[in-house]
């Protein structure tokens, strides 16, 4: 890898480590390393019953999702498995737990982010997750 790769990288890793360690509170962390416009988009954004998933185009958007998803999601656990960057973008492969605020059931999943750098600010963000999951464990018993 590069440097720019490097330093993409090594700002992810801090962002996440420090994201997992507040069990996804500290939201500011990312919401600081994002550019002004975003091109934001999640693959449950076609899923209503999971509600914080959505596409969006400016940090006010991906403010709105990460409170959306601390309204009705405790994160369990969020664990990094690996990083690869390749020029200004970077695939983050991750395992994680989620428990739903209203009906207490856990979803656990393989997460897959991609992320896009315009000078050090993340202008792209994609995230793909077992939505099918996330929609049973948001449904009622």
């Amino acid at each position: 890898m590069g440097a720019t790769e490097d330093r993409h990288v090594e700002t992810l890793r801090e962002v996440y480590s420090t994201w997992r360690a507040s069990k996804g509170e500290n939201t500011r962390v990312w919401l600081d390393l994002l550019a002004p416009t975003i091109r934001f988009r999640s693959l449950g954004a076609s899923a209503p019953a999971i509600g914080f998933s959505r596409n969006g185009v400016s940090p006010a958007d991906v403010q709105r999702y990460f409170a959306d998803l601390a309204r009705d999601w405790e994160m369990i656990d969020f664990e990094v498995e690996s990083m690869v960057a390749q020029g200004d973008r970077v695939a983050v492969l991750a395992d994680c737990s989620w428990r739903n605020r209203h009906t207490g059931k856990v979803t656990t999943s393989l997460k897959a982010d991609f992320f896009r750098f315009e000078n050090g600010l993340v202008a792209e963000f994609t995230e793909l997750f077992d939505t099918a999951n996330a929609v049973e464990a948001a449904m009622p018993a």
